[in-house]
């Protein structure tokens, strides 16, 4: 019987042994699917979470979504499944195919509980949150998001949480009403970056002071972004430093500040960044707000040195998207210098250049630069005194402005009544002019609450850490004296 036994356990091992070896070459076999010269499975997974895949060919995509389909053919091990619609969702976000994106990004939640690595599950979750709010989805889009919270927090990755809440948080102000909520999760994220020591905390108050701007508090915003630029100061960041300090600069531009705008864009000019790609990129969009804030101070001399030096950033620039959207940004910015200058007809052959570029662009590098366009024309026909054209781009331009919410409705009606002037019609001179003071006392109105709202709050913040720490001292000081 004893034999039987053991003959039977030595069978039961052996069958064992062979039963594993023939899944690791099964499992092997999957993995090895999807590899090529370049990369393994291993790597391809980090691609995608590092984002990196976003920088391969075409071909070398399409290499991908063939091997990894035909693995999911071939494979019945959750795991190996889970992570190949997680790249496959990923490759299909990448082209815009945003259904079939939250189709294979479902998939691979169906088996995610079998993946161990908390980054894949996090990414998984903001990525299908993102998403559907792509497609309007937007109960979804929290529901996937708060997913990502869960996960992130039951498994003690709150670096997750945070690195996802700065990235939602951009991606929700630009939705309708999103502005609101889009500070109340970068400031639940800059709790927690502050609770947990994040080593990157100046993003989050780089983007929360951006999201304040969205949200028409101007002063928030500016005090947030002069946060992160302390932060990036102080560690060196040549980079962060160049990219806030561009940011801010543009915050006072659009505030019509132009002086203080020019100290933050000008700072820029004064790094070099070791990537001399990414340094021509980052000067060469600090000088096109360079050259704006020169013309608004009717600087023009100074504005035209702006453009050479702007010209030769743009030279040395990567060829592709990013190098074409500066040129069509910078011939609308030389016809508005044309304008000012009073050569109108080659301000008009700029802006025709202009548009053409931008009409053939898919996706534009530079927000609103329709709205810029629209307001070129306009003052360039009020220039020439065809007020006629001169008030149906201004009119087109407001249009915009007031669907899109955008801020600078001042200039616009500004520039409107001066055209109904110019055509003789008064009653609608009166009419937009009288709309033009209402809006310049209702700013100066919100601009002032702001300001005493701010203070307030610091006033508060103060009287409530010297209460705490009043508090603390009873508390040691009591301590002593408790019995044992």
């Amino acid at each position: 019987m004893k034999k039987y036994t053991k003959l039977i356990l030595v069978i039961g091992i052996f069958i064992t042994i062979v039963l594993g070896i023939i899944y690791c070459v099964v499992y092997n076999k999957n993995i090895n699917e999807v590899n090529n010269d370049k990369m393994t499975y291993s790597k391809i997974i980090k691609y995608v979470l590092d984002y990196n895949i976003r920088d391969f060919s075409d071909e070398e995509k399409d290499e991908i979504k063939r091997k990894v389909n035909k693995t999911i053919n071939k494979c019945k091990d959750k795991k190996i499944l889970s992570e190949c619609y997680y790249i496959l969702g990923f490759l299909n976000s990448l082209e815009k195919n945003n259904k079939e994106a939250i189709r294979l990004y479902n998939k691979a939640i169906d088996n995610i509980n079998s993946i161990k690595n908390i980054k894949i599950k996090t990414q998984v979750y903001y990525e299908l949150s993102r998403m559907y709010l792509y497609e309007n989805e937007y109960e979804k889009s929290s529901e996937s998001f708060e997913k990502l919270k869960e996960i992130a927090f039951k498994y003690n990755k709150k670096e997750e949480a945070v690195k996802y809440g700065v990235k939602r948080g951009y991606d929700i102000y630009c939705i309708p009403d999103g502005s609101n909520e889009s500070v109340q999760i970068l400031t639940e994220a800059l709790e927690l970056a502050k609770e947990i020591n994040y080593e990157e905390i100046e993003e989050v108050y780089f983007n929360l002071g951006r999201t304040y701007w969205s949200d028409d508090k101007f002063i928030e915003s500016i005090d947030a972004k002069l946060e992160a630029l302390n932060i990036v100061d102080f560690k060196n960041l040549k980079e962060k430093i160049a990219i806030i300090s561009t940011d801010l600069g543009i915050d006072y531009l659009y505030s019509g500040n132009y002086e203080e705008a020019l100290v933050y864009l000008s700072r820029v000019l004064s790094y070099n960044l070791e990537d001399e790609y990414e340094d021509a990129k980052i000067k060469s969009y600090s000088l096109m707000n360079i050259c704006e804030a020169y013309i608004k101070l009717e600087e023009f001399d100074k504005a035209k040195d702006s453009f050479k030096e702007l010209e030769e950033e743009i030279l040395k620039q990567k060829n592709g998207v990013y190098k074409e959207d500066c040129i069509t940004y910078t011939y609308g910015n030389k016809a508005d210098l044309q304008t000012q200058l009073g050569n109108v007809n080659e301000a008009i052959k700029l802006l025709d250049t202009s548009k053409k570029r931008y009409e053939k662009c898919d996706e534009f590098s530079f927000y609103d630069f329709d709205v810029k366009l629209l307001e070129e024309y306009g003052d360039a026909y009020y220039e020439l005194g065809n007020y006629s054209l001169a008030l149906k781009y201004h009119k087109e331009a407001e249009d915009i402005v007031k669907t899109r919410g955008l801020t600078y409705l001042e200039e616009d009606y500004n520039k409107i009544y001066l055209d109904y002037k110019g055509l003789g019609d008064y009653e609608n001179t009166i009419k937009y002019l009288e709309k033009n003071n209402e809006l310049k006392s209702n700013l100066f109105n919100d601009k002032d609450k702001e300001y005493s709202q701010y203070i307030y709050n610091q006033f508060e913040n103060k009287k409530n850490l010297e209460k705490i720490s009043e508090l603390e001292q009873i508390g040691k000081r009591d301590k002593i004296f408790l019995p044992y």
